[in-house]
């Protein structure tokens, strides 16, 4: 392959690797959407969850038939027990995270490690807000957020690559590294890149 032949495929490559980068992005950004109306599909199930919790208490301790129950310690106890039920923090910080996820993948900085960040601290209120949801339709819920970050990591982690990619098509560098002598021996992107050209040894 000559030289000239060469640049013209470093150059296809490049603009299909930005393509479908692109394309990638909409679809995240299509998920982190996503997300944000399961979590508002949540609420109602979180408030009657907090009201059927409350009813069942305050049967449990009548039906126990306890004379002389000193109510203010009762509501006290009952407020502490329902707080730790509560899951409207959590909502609060998905909602600023999930924001914040968009924001920071319209914006033109470079963003990947931030992004990865990002959807760590999504995972962990998803997380959270699963272990509190006792509720049978909540769980579900949580069950499909999580799905859907899944893929996003999974998006995340494909769009690095491509990166990694144009950057070595682009510079002849290697992500934290040197020039390309000797690359072959230690890095699979040389390969990965090689693949793409149809430039295999």
């Amino acid at each position: 392959m000559c030289i000239r032949d060469r640049n013209t495929a470093i150059d296809e490559l490049i603009q299909f690797r930005l393509t479908e980068g692109n394309k990638l992005e909409r679809d995240i950004v299509l998920r982190i959407n996503l997300i944000i109306d399961y979590l508002e599909e949540i609420t109602p199930h979180a408030t009657a969850r907090i009201e059927k919790v409350k009813g069942n208490l305050t049967n449990k301790i009548s039906e126990l038939r306890i004379n002389n129950v000193d109510e203010n310690r009762f509501e006290q106890e009952l407020i502490y027990y329902l707080e730790k039920q509560d899951i409207t923090e959590e909502q609060v910080r998905l909602k600023a995270h999930l924001e914040y996820f968009v924001q920071t993948i319209n914006s033109d900085a470079p963003n990947g490690k931030k992004l990865g960040f990002i959807s760590q601290e999504i995972g962990r209120e998803i997380n959270t807000i699963g272990s509190k949801s006792s509720d049978a339709e909540m769980q579900k819920i949580v069950v499909q957020m999580k799905d859907e970050l899944e893929k996003i990591k999974e998006q995340l982690d494909y769009l690095r690559g491509c990166k990694d990619t144009i950057e070595y098509l682009m510079t002849g560098k290697l992500p934290n590294d040197g020039n390309h002598d000797g690359m072959k021996d230690h890095s699979p992107l040389y390969g990965h890149v090689r693949r793409d050209l149809g430039l295999l040894d």
